[in-house]
């Protein structure tokens, strides 16, 4: 039979991991960490294991939050004119090949204008090629 316990908070988390040692030394197998308002448990669980020697550790709950940023940026490599019309609508930044900035409108105006009629209003007003 295995022994765990959740780490108490009440006391402090620094505290509380300086417990854990003379518990581990007890026989206490796994501490569990659970999401606090001020520390991730990802932080909290690091910060055990290099004060722990044998100890199993696992969060209790993990929150996964999105991006602090309303989008991630996003860059696509495309070639064709389909591909370069998604480029122009979803994605702030296009890697074309063979791109010369003189003939940009001749090659590839009509699909960059297809796709920019479409464009999302979150999104940057210019997609920019990047080479």
């Amino acid at each position: 039979m295995k022994f765990g316990m959740p780490i108490p908070h009440a006391a402090g988390f620094k505290q509380a991991v300086e417990g854990l040692k003379a518990l581990e030394d007890a026989g206490l197998d796994a501490v569990t960490v659970p999401e606090a308002y001020t520390f991730d448990a990802v932080s909290r669980l690091g910060y055990i294991a290099a004060r722990t020697i044998r100890v199993e550790l696992a969060t209790s709950i993990l929150n996964i939050d999105p991006p602090v940023r309303p989008s991630i940026p996003m860059t696509l490599a495309a070639l064709g004119p389909k591909n370069i019309a998604l480029a122009a609508e979803l994605f702030e930044a296009w890697q074309p090949i063979f791109y010369h900035p003189e003939f940009a409108d001749e090659v590839f105006g009509d699909a960059l204008a297809e796709g920019g009629a479409k464009r999302d209003a979150c999104l940057p007003d210019d997609m920019t090629a990047q080479r």
